[in-house]
């Protein structure tokens, strides 16, 4: 008896102590089931959380590359018009650059032809100026001949005439010879012939003059003339060839401002690429600031709302005195006008 009531009460012992331990342990267990449920339902709020930053996140960044890709656009266009505007220049410089040069060669051409008219002309008159002076020497040559045969004319009108004068004295003392008819018909014949030679030697002398003079006329006006013309040639030509080189300095000019035209807009063109770099680095800045700026006008909001809130207070009490001003005023005069009334 004893033994089997040691049994009994050590089995429900046993029993009672292990479902304690049951107890204890089904405790446990809830305890760690509400635990990991809390810690679920934190994992999901936080999971939610994440979800919806990162469609937020999605979106931000969908509306920046939307953003930039029409920042990009514009600049690709920009860009395209540059270098479109960039190769209608460089075809217009080359095409004026092409009709200077054929001006330029067209001035050197005629240049040309005129120096090589200058100097046919040149030779032409070289060869008239030595003509001239050929005809000259023969003409002196003349003259020489001429002057020789007038001496010798000279010398015999001279003896002629000392033989008239002889006759002469000797018919003036002969009178036998006065009467003479014969003789006298003689001297008259003897004077005609001594007044035609010396009329022929003054008409010589007039004719070698003219000669000589027309000749000096001729050696110092007709080269001179020609050469004053060649010499106003000359000098027109040497205008035209300085405009020319003018023209070709002007050209030169021209060409260098184009070209500096030309670095300026490689300047210009990188410079655009470098700021096409820096535009999108400011870009990402940029967005990257308008996200925190959303937050930070989303407070703005707030606060906007609730200063206009008091503003509205604010109005409504300052209405308010307005009206008790107004009151007070009225209530002034009014004592104002008892006060004189009672005067």
């Amino acid at each position: 008896m004893d033994g089997m009531a040691k049994i009994f009460i050590g089995l429900i012992g046993t029993d009672v102590e292990y479902y304690y331990r049951v107890q204890e342990f089904v405790k446990e267990i809830d305890k760690r089931r509400e635990i990991e449920e809390e810690k679920r339902k934190v994992a999901a709020e936080r999971f939610k959380n994440y979800m919806s930053d990162l469609r937020r996140w999605i979106n931000d960044y969908k509306e920046a590359t939307g953003n930039y890709e029409k920042v990009n656009a514009r600049l690709e266009l920009e860009n395209a018009e540059l270098k479109d505007e960039k190769s209608v220049l460089k075809q217009q410089h080359l095409k004026d650059i092409e009709a200077k040069n054929m001006i330029i060669a067209k001035h050197e051409q005629t240049i040309n032809d005129v120096g090589k008219e200058k100097l046919r002309i040149i030779e032409s008159h070289a060869e008239e100026i030595a003509r001239i002076s050929k005809n000259f020497d023969a003409m002196k040559d003349i003259c020489k001949k001429r002057k020789q045969s007038l001496a010798t004319a000279e010398k015999d009108n001279k003896h002629l005439e000392e033989k008239i004068l002889t006759l002469q004295s000797q018919l003036d003392q002969d009178p036998q010879v006065q009467t003479d008819d014969k003789l006298k018909k003689e001297l008259e014949e003897l004077k005609a012939e001594c007044n035609v030679l010396r009329s022929h030697s003054k008409t010589s002398k007039d004719m070698e003059k003219k000669i000589s003079d027309i000749a000096a006329a001729k050696a110092v006006i007709e080269p001179n003339k020609k050469i004053a013309e060649l010499e106003n040639k000359l000098e027109i030509l040497e205008q035209g060839r300085l405009a020319d080189h003018e023209v070709m300095v002007k050209y030169s000019q021209d060409i260098d401002e184009l070209k500096s035209e030309k670095s300026s807009f490689e300047e210009s063109q990188k410079s655009l690429n470098d700021e096409n770099v820096e535009l999108k680095a400011k870009l990402e800045i940029l967005e990257q600031g308008r996200l925190a700026d959303h937050d930070m006008m989303v407070k703005y909001s707030r606060d906007i709302d609730e200063l206009k809130g008091e503003k509205s207070s604010s109005e409504e009490h300052r209405k308010r005195l307005q009206d008790e001003v107004v009151e007070l005023n009225a209530k002034l005069d009014m004592y104002r006008t008892l006060i004189n009334i009672r005067r």
